[in-house]
C-alpha cells in the first residue's frame, strides 16, 4: 500500500509526512488509480510505477529543502502532466504550489485533484515561458521552488529558469545522471528511482557557477 511506502520513507528522510499528508496522498492516489488510464495522465501509473513517481516527487521535495529553499514559500511545477511532483508537494502542505499544464484532461484532472482534496495550490492551463509570471515587490523573488519533470532538456530548463528565479530560488532538475546535466556540477543531489534530482540556487545558475565551458 502507497501509505506503507510514504511512512517507511519519511521515517528516514527529512521531509516528514504528517498524518493530514499522508491522507491527502491516500486520496490523491485513488484519484490516480481512478482516472490514469481514461484522462492519460502518465505512460504507466499501476501501483508500482505509481510508488516510484510518488516518491521521485518525495524525493524533489527533500531535494529542495537540501538546497535551502524556504518553507511556506510558492512552488512551481512546469508542465505537471499527471501532477508529479507537484500533486504530491502541494499534498505535504509544506509550499503553495502553482502547477502549469497546457493539455486540457490533464489540466481537467489536476484542478479535479486540488479542489476535492482541498490541496494548497493552483492550476494554471497554459503553456509556460520564462519571464511570463513577474518577480515579487521590491525585486523579491516569486517562486521558493521551480520545478519542471520531463519537460524539458536539463540544460535547457536550467537555463530558462534563471531567467525567472530569484537569488534564493532553487531550480530543480531531474536527469538519469550526472552526464545528463549538461556539464553543470555543483548543487544539491538526490537520488530517485529514475535517476538524480539536482537543486541549484537561482544565484548560482545567473553567474553561470559550475557550468563547464
Amino acid at each position: 500500500m502507497l501509505r506503507d511506502t510514504v511512512e517507511r520513507w519519511s521515517a528516514s528522510s527529512s521531509v516528514r509526512v504528517d498524518a493530514d499528508a499522508a491522507e491527502r496522498l491516500e486520496g490523491l492516489e485513488r484519484l490516480w488509480t481512478r482516472y490514469g488510464a481514461v484522462m492519460n495522465l502518465t505512460s504507466e501509473l499501476g501501483a508500482e510505477a505509481l510508488e516510484r513517481h510518488v516518491l521521485d516527487a518525495l524525493q524533489s521535495a527533500e531535494c529542495a529543502i537540501a538546497a535551502g529553499a524556504t518553507l511556506g514559500g510558492r512552488w512551481l511545477d512546469v508542465g505537471s502532466g499527471g501532477g508529479f511532483p507537484g500533486l504530491v508537494v502541494a499534498a505535504l502542505g509544506c509550499w503553495s504550489v502553482t502547477l502549469v499544464e497546457p493539455r486540457e484532461r490533464r489540466h481537467s484532472f489536476l484542478t479535479l485533484a486540488v479542489s476535492s482534496l482541498g490541496l494548497l495550490g493552483s492550476v494554471e492551463r497554459r503553456r509556460w515561458q520564462a519571464g511570463s509570471k513577474a518577480k515579487g515587490e521590491a525585486g523579491s523573488p516569486s517562486w521558493a521552488v521551480m520545478s519542471a519533470r520531463a519537460v524539458f532538456p536539463a540544460a535547457e530548463w536550467l537555463s530558462a529558469a534563471s531567467e525567472e528565479a530569484g537569488p534564493e530560488t532553487v531550480v530543480l532538475v531531474h536527469a538519469k545522471d550526472r552526464e545528463g546535466l549538461g556539464g553543470r556540477s555543483g548543487g544539491s543531489a538526490v537520488r530517485t528511482p529514475f535517476g538524480i534530482v539536482v537543486g541549484y540556487r537561482g544565484a548560482e545558475l545567473q553567474r553561470g557557477a559550475g557550468a563547464s565551458g
